[in-house]
């Protein structure tokens, strides 16, 4: 098994030329379409791999994307230009191997990444030379260190909800949030703690709401007892994880659980 060997890229000030497909891509038109058409058409705009016209331009590196059913363009009440949690993270990696194939500029995937093993895997069977992550930054910005430390199950993964991120910008015109991590957006007045003096703290409720205020009030340094009448936590999330590729909500309050439990 090849050991994961994760990082920042000091690449410095570089152009990036960004291939947006825009396009209403249901999974079999992804698949059909845009893998082994479009793609490749794109990629084949000037003369040759050694001298497309961006490379030409001085594109030092090439983000390949393209919408989904959400962009405002296509629903302006519900603007998503992020892709929703039905899509399988790096589900774009397709496309971007399409033009990796036809270029030597250096080629990113971004599509929903939340594990930086996959990440790994991505690069090395391929597809892209970066991955480029987003949201999951927000949900947990210590992913990687933890990927690095051998601990990925500390990670909050993003649920790719864009309730607290997308939604909340283009709806409200509000500052980015989490739904998940009450640290992003509010990072100045986020305490570091220890608390002056440490308390008892009863808590009420073990769903996500009642699991996070525990998680911080320990970590401030309180004394915490977390009260919940059913057998497990996650209150009505329970519920929520039984859906259609919903998965990553039951996950998020095990994450958070055992986090508690620590």
């Amino acid at each position: 098994m090849r050991r994961a060997a994760f990082g920042i890229v000091p690449w410095g000030v570089a152009a990036i030329a960004e291939f947006l497909v825009t396009a209403v891509p249901s999974p079999e038109f992804h698949q059909r379409v845009l893998h082994q058409h479009i793609a490749v058409e794109i990629a084949l705009m000037g003369d040759g791999p050694q001298h497309l016209e961006h490379v030409q331009a001085g594109v030092d590196l090439i983000n390949v994307s393209f919408g989904t059913h959400g962009n405002p363009e296509m629903n302006i009440d519900t603007p998503n230009p992020s892709a929703p949690v039905e899509y399988e993270p790096g589900f774009k990696s397709g496309l971007a191997r399409k033009i990796k194939e036809v270029t030597a500029v250096p080629v990113i995937s971004v599509g929903r990444y939340t594990n930086p093993y996959f990440m790994d895997e991505v690069i090395a069977r391929g597809d892209a030379d970066l991955i480029a992550v987003a949201r999951q930054h927000l949900a947990d910005p210590d992913f990687l260190e933890n990927a690095i430390a051998g601990h990925p199950e500390d990670t909050l993964e993003c649920l790719a909800c864009n309730q607290g991120c997308i939604e909340r910008l283009s709806l409200e015109q509000l500052p980015i949030r989490c739904a998940i991590n009450p640290q992003t957006g509010q990072e100045l007045l986020y305490p570091e703690g220890p608390a002056a003096n440490s308390r008892n703290v009863w808590v009420v409720g073990g769903g996500p709401g009642g699991l996070t205020a525990a998680f911080e009030a320990a970590r401030l340094g309180h004394k915490v007892t977390l009260f919940e009448k059913e057998k497990e936590t996650g209150g009505q999330v329970r519920y929520a994880a039984k859906g259609p590729h919903k998965a990553v909500y039951g996950r998020f309050i095990e994450t958070l659980t055992a986090k508690c439990r620590k």
